[in-house]
């Protein structure tokens, strides 16, 4: 799980660095869209599996 969610803020990061590899900036903004909302999911799964724990 928190694997899964460094992964993705990984990716993000990534994202923002190497903007220009999309063929637009709304390709990349779409992709960073993408990212931030599976990072606020993952975010929220890890949150659920501390409290449980």
């Amino acid at each position: 799980m928190l694997g899964e969610l460094n992964d993705v803020i990984a990716s993000v990061a990534l994202l923002r660095d190497n903007t220009g590899l999309f063929a637009d900036e709304q390709d990349a903004s779409a992709a960073l869209a993408y990212l931030k909302e599976r990072r606020r999911h993952r975010q929220r799964e890890a949150v659920r599996l501390l409290r449980k724990s």
